[in-house]
């Protein structure tokens, strides 16, 4: 091959190394994402691996366990598609060699360093070949296409931090950013980028090129939030993100190990397993986390941050939201109307009562509690409040429902 053929991927799988510290043998899990598919249905996408780097496949709900930090869940079910046989793959390992990969004891760089040669003792290098380019403000090819696993271990082991971090020169530079080298690999074209700073980046012209060329990208952040481009260069390529755009990154060699794993069979076409479970009833949209472990295998706890959106959340919203009766002589009372809403599902109300024995309900539009108010749906409920003297009331309505219920309070 020609100087320039090394170092390009044609059908290959471009991996962008993010920056992590791969260290082999523990049995480990690594989580893909997690789900809200209903309000307290949840589920993880997930890859199980044993101390050889084989896939786990044989689970069930009760191997794990599942907890939110404060409360423990019971898993549900347990599904793993069936593994085909591999794709044939063309990888580059793009791997962020600045200045901050100097950081920490041991450094980043030689846990990165670690983490890269673990990946290459998992190829099977007569399915697959592999390249190795790296980036700080520049870019380098490392070591172009070959299936010596010695000559890319040789090429992991020279690299060195030094200067700042562009994701445009790790990818785009001709001929030495990452997706320019994939276009020569022969197989299913992958990087796998693996970067510990926010490097910036023109997002559309990374994913014009990489789409051109049919390049997977996947990325691994290491001590780092990943930055929204990683998210969207990855998703919109087919590839994985590992370092969310949450609260948490990757920090710790076991979870660098699990990243690196799930990258190569990802690309190879194993899907990821599914464990679901019945969640807590928490009536707020915002960041929810969970943590899974399997201890019957001895794999550790995984944790991952998420989002509960407004749409999944169930509850009743009153219209108008606070009622006003305004002044009432004694021995008299008015009426008032408040609508009743059941949103993102249908909602049982089981009763609703009044801690000021002033007001009372005198209509629920229907029959009295217990009653169901349909998805999207409404009851007009009447409000008496009975005035016995000419001081200022406040009231709370009590609603109990299945789901969520937000506060009404009627003022006499």
């Amino acid at each position: 091959r020609s100087a320039y053929r090394c170092w390009l991927l044609s059908v290959s799988i471009l991996i962008v190394v993010c920056a992590g510290y791969i260290q082999a043998t523990a049995q480990t899990l690594s989580l893909v994402s997690v789900k809200v598919n209903a309000f307290q249905d949840h589920s993880a996408d997930f890859y199980a691996f044993d101390a050889q780097n084989k896939l786990v496949r044989n689970l069930s709900p009760g191997d794990f366990t599942i907890t939110n930090g404060s409360q423990n869940f019971t898993a549900g079910n347990v599904t793993c598609p069936p593994v085909s046989a591999p794709e044939r793959l063309s990888v580059v390992l793009c791997i962020d060699v600045s200045g901050s990969m100097s950081q920490g004891s041991p450094s980043r760089m030689s846990r990165v360093r670690a983490a890269a040669s673990l990946f290459v003792s998992m190829l099977d290098t007569t399915l697959h070949e592999c390249a190795v380019t790296s980036f700080d403000h520049l870019s380098y090819i490392n070591q172009d296409f070959t299936t010596s696993k010695t000559q890319l271990n040789n090429a992991i082991s020279t690299l060195q931090p030094q200067g700042a971090t562009d994701y445009n020169n790790a990818l785009l530079a001709a001929p030495t950013g990452a997706l320019n080298v994939a276009t020569q690999g022969r197989y299913k074209r992958v990087v796998v980028m693996l970067t510990d700073g926010d490097g910036g980046g023109k997002q559309d012209s990374i994913l014009a090129f990489a789409q051109l060329y049919n390049i997977r990208i996947y990325s691994i952040s290491y001590f780092l939030q990943a930055p929204g481009i990683l998210a969207n260069i990855t998703s919109q390529t087919g590839g994985l993100l590992f370092g969310e755009t949450g609260y948490e990154s990757l920090t710790t060699p076991e979870q660098l190990n699990a990243a690196f794993r799930a990258c190569l069979f990802h690309a190879e076409g194993a899907q990821p397993c599914t464990v679901s479970w019945f969640a807590d009833r928490y009536c707020y949209s915002g960041w929810r986390y969970v943590s899974i472990a399997v201890p019957s295998l001895a794999m550790p706890a995984v944790a991952q941050y998420y989002i509960l959106p407004y749409d999944k959340i169930p509850y009743v919203a009153f219209y108008p939201a606070s009622l006003t009766f305004g002044a009432v002589p004694p021995g008299s009372y008015s009426e008032k109307t408040v609508q009743i809403y059941a949103y993102n599902a249908p909602i049982t109300i089981t009763s609703g009562t009044f801690a000021n024995t002033r007001f009372e309900v005198t209509s629920w539009g229907g029959t009295p509690p217990p009653f169901t108010i349909g998805t999207g749906q409404s009851r007009f409920v009447t409000v008496r409040y009975t005035s016995s003297d000419t001081s200022y009331q406040f009231g709370a309505f009590d609603i109990q429902s299945n789901m969520c219920v937000y506060s009404f309070v009627e003022i006499g």
